[in-house]
């Protein structure tokens, strides 16, 4: 073998060494579908309107792939790791919304658009929906209150003859559950009235910590709370997955 035919020869394997490299780089390109976006339910076009009537819409979002920008192969045989790609980052900013359901609705390739959905909810530990609240600096939940003339509080809710922080727990031990004062009759007895921290704002004013309403099951369960998939939307999805 010549010099030339030997340079010739290493040339081309250096070439196709080159070639295999960047192929197996462009066709693992797409991010990894993290774990937040694996819980997000797919919705297809049968379903999608069951979803808009029974859940809340968040945002729009949307799903790309960096490196099919100045790629020539983005519309070609790496179509579907682009799309792929594309797919896993819709999902991932629709998890970070809060979203359970995510319905895709424009888009081809490496570039999609979809509209996220929440279709589950927190229930308190109180066994009502979560929501946002303020917690004041005794570590409980501030609500509307009334106080006499010494600035303490009167009128608490509680359960007269035996335990329980509720009606229910109330209840279910023998006790009759007085509730609080509202606020016409703690005006009524010429005492004061002290709205709810309603807002951020407010909540910092009393030094207390505001706390937004739960949109996962981690911050739920961070709550006191219990996570709860809206069942109605589940077992539609599921009926229509078995036609």
């Amino acid at each position: 073998m010549t010099i030339k035919n030997y340079l010739t020869t290493t040339f081309k394997c250096r070439l196709a060494a080159i070639f295999f490299i960047a192929l197996f780089i462009l066709s693992s390109c797409g991010p990894p579908l993290a774990t937040r976006a694996s819980r997000v339910r797919i919705v297809n076009v049968e379903q999608i309107r069951e979803v808009e009537n029974q859940c809340e819409f968040l945002a729009n979002v949307r799903g790309s792939n960096m490196f099919a920008y100045c790629c020539i192969f983005s519309w070609g045989f790496l179509n579907d790791t682009f799309y792929g790609g594309a797919f896993n980052e819709l999902l991932d900013n629709a998890a970070e919304l809060g979203a359970t359901h995510v319905f895709v609705n424009q888009g081809d390739g490496p570039y999609l658009i979809g509209e996220a959905f929440f279709c589950a909810f927190c229930i308190g530990p109180d066994g009502k929906p979560d929501e946002n609240y303020c917690v004041g600096q005794d570590g409980r939940r501030d609500i509307g209150h009334c106080e006499d003339e010494f600035g303490a509080r009167v009128g608490e809710a509680k359960c007269e003859g035996a335990e329980g922080k509720n009606r229910p727990e109330c209840k279910a031990n023998g006790g009759k559950w007085i509730p609080s004062l509202d606020e016409a009759t703690c005006k009524k007895q010429n005492r004061t009235w002290m709205p709810e921290a309603s807002d951020p704002k407010t909540c910092e004013e009393i030094h207390g910590v505001w706390l937004p309403r739960a949109t996962d099951k981690d911050s739920c369960e961070a709550k006191g709370g219990t996570w709860v998939p809206n069942q109605d939307v589940l077992r539609k999805l599921g009926e229509d997955e078995k036609k």
